[in-house]
C-alpha cells in the first residue's frame, strides 16, 4: 500500500537530488524529525545508512538503494518489520527560461500482520506529511540555489 505525489522546484535536477540525497538535511525539512544519527559506512550515496530519530520515539533504520545523481534517488527504512520505501525521480523542466525539476515521489509501506492498521494510518494521513515535507524542500532547495 502506497501513495504517489509530485512537486515542482524551481532548480536543475542534480540540485535537487543533491539536496534529498544529503541525510544530514533531513530534519530542515521532514517535519517529523529530531535529527538523524549516522552509521558507519559512506555518508552519502547506494548502501549510506542512518537511523532517522523521529518526534514520535519511532527510529527506522534507513538505507540508500537508488542514487543516480539528477535523475533518481530511493531509500528504504525499516522499524519493528515495518518496511517503508520511497522513490523519487528527478524530470529537468523549464520555465521562462529558468531550469527547473519535475519530482514524482512514491512511497510504498509494507506493515505484515498487527503491523497492518500503522500501514492503512500511514496511507491515509501520510500523503499530508509528506506533500509538507516536499513543499518545505522545494522552498528551501529554491533559497540554496537562487540566494
Amino acid at each position: 500500500m502506497g501513495f504517489t505525489l509530485e512537486v515542482d522546484v524551481a532548480a536543475p535536477p542534480e540540485a535537487v537530488q543533491d539536496y534529498f540525497a544529503d541525510p544530514s538535511l533531513r530534519p530542515d525539512w521532514q517535519s517529523s524529525l529530531r535529527r538523524i544519527d549516522r552509521l558507519p559506512g559512506p555518508g552519502r550515496g547506494v548502501g549510506a545508512r542512518w537511523y532517522d530519530v523521529t518526534l514520535v520515539g519511532a527510529k527506522p533504520l534507513m538505507q540508500v538503494t537508488v542514487d543516480e545523481p539528477g535523475r533518481a534517488w530511493s531509500e528504504r527504512g525499516e522499524w519493528r518489520g515495518l518496511v517503508a520505501r520511497l522513490d523519487m525521480t528527478f524530470t529537468p523542466t523549464e520555465t521562462d527560461g529558468r531550469p527547473g525539476t519535475h519530482v514524482v515521489a512514491v512511497v510504498d509501506v509494507d506493515a505484515p500482520g498487527w503491523r497492518m492498521p500503522i500501514g492503512l494510518g500511514i496511507r491515509i494521513v501520510g500523503p499530508l506529511g509528506v506533500r509538507a515535507d516536499l513543499k518545505a524542500a522545494a522552498r528551501a532547495i529554491e533559497r540554496r540555489t537562487t540566494g
